[in-house]
């Protein structure tokens, strides 16, 4: 069903000051419609410039958001016809009036500069520069005194100082000094005897000396770097400990013999995997590292067993009679073990 052209809706369309979405919504059609229609009929949208228009646009003085206001289009057509008839804004002419209500606006750090040039009708460069030019920034909830910018200029003081002395977030003074471009040159810390003996103190980690002190772990770390002060290693673990304390006489040739003895499988389930070093009296009981306690396991069984008494494991693990059969044949291998070394 084709859509009937009214005089009126043809009109709509005929008018090049309204894009086809703007016509489709007034006929409430589609705008693929206004668009095959004016394709047809070699209608060509766009902007009709009356002298009117063209004198603003060629005004200098004038930003495009301000021509834009005055002709009721957006400022892109503005900044786009600028640009195709290279008219560049020279900025001369008569500066932007700031009336005490303006004044109000650009002081008030709670607004941000787009809305505050929303609100006069001027672009966000006169605002950003009006504050630039007197020390005001944009920080949202927070309104600076004379007194908190003097300090927040102060670049022997750190962001957390001034936070501190002002009670108010670090965040805060930090956003600040970037939008002013302020770059705080500090002050090395003064090393005190009670802040050196905490540095000092081994035991005690970054985080608690920095605490204390009320200063970043980095000044710690720089301060025992250049003193060559090192945390001892962190104390071995219980098994480490025991494992240093017992005895190691097991050789390669003990362990090979013993992979020999079960055909390269484990001990406990016959299969073939990964061997790992088994004691069959673990070493938290004081199971030491020689040929008569070691013998080759996979690791399902060593981690199976644990810290538990060998032939106890086994029975319960693989029933009486399986379990008796395997305890036999490691006792087998034992004793050949133990002629070997009498040999």
């Amino acid at each position: 069903m084709t859509y009937k052209w009214t005089p009126e809706a043809i009109t709509l369309v005929e008018d090049t000051s309204l894009s086809s979405r703007d016509v489709a919504r007034r006929l409430g059609i589609n705008p693929k419609m206004i668009q095959r229609y004016r394709k047809k009929h070699g209608i060509k949208p766009g902007y009709q410039w009356t002298p009117r228009a063209i004198a603003l646009i060629g005004d200098t003085s004038l930003t495009s958001r301000e021509v834009a206001k005055l002709l009721d289009i957006r400022p892109r057509r503005v900044q786009k016809y600028r640009r195709k008839h290279g008219i560049k804004r020279t900025g001369q002419g008569s500066p932007f009036e700031w009336t005490p209500e303006a004044i109000a606006l650009a002081t008030n750090t709670s607004l941000s500069p787009s809305e505050v040039a929303r609100r006069l009708g001027i672009s966000t460069s006169s605002i950003s520069k009006y504050r630039r030019e007197h020390d005001i920034i944009y920080t949202p909830g927070y309104q600076w005194t004379p007194e908190e910018i003097s300090l927040a200029k102060d670049t022997s003081l750190t962001g957390r100082e001034v936070a501190r002395r002002l009670g108010i977030h670090e965040r805060i003074v930090n956003q600040y000094r970037r939008g002013q471009n302020i770059k705080s040159v500090g002050t090395r810390y003064r090393w005190t005897p009670e802040a050196i003996a905490l540095v000092e103190d081994t035991s005690l980690t970054l985080e608690e000396i920095a605490r204390d002190l009320d200063i970043s772990t980095y000044t710690i770390s720089r301060y025992r770097i250049e003193h060559n002060i090192a945390r001892p290693p962190a104390p071995q673990g219980i098994r480490e400990q025991r494992m240093a304390e017992l005895s190691y006489t097991l050789t390669l040739e003990q362990w090979l013999f013993a992979c020999e003895w079960f055909d390269f499988r484990c001990a406990y389930c016959r299969q073939e995997a990964l061997l790992v070093k088994e004691h069959l009296i673990p070493v938290a009981r004081g199971g030491p590292y020689t040929a008569l306690n070691i013998i080759p396991a996979c690791w399902s069984c060593n981690s199976s067993k644990g810290t538990r008494q060998a032939h106890r494991w086994i029975l319960g693990h693989f029933g009486t009679e399986a379990g008796q059969a395997i305890i036999d044949n490691i006792i087998e291998y034992l004793t050949e073990v133990s002629k070997t070394d009498e040999g």
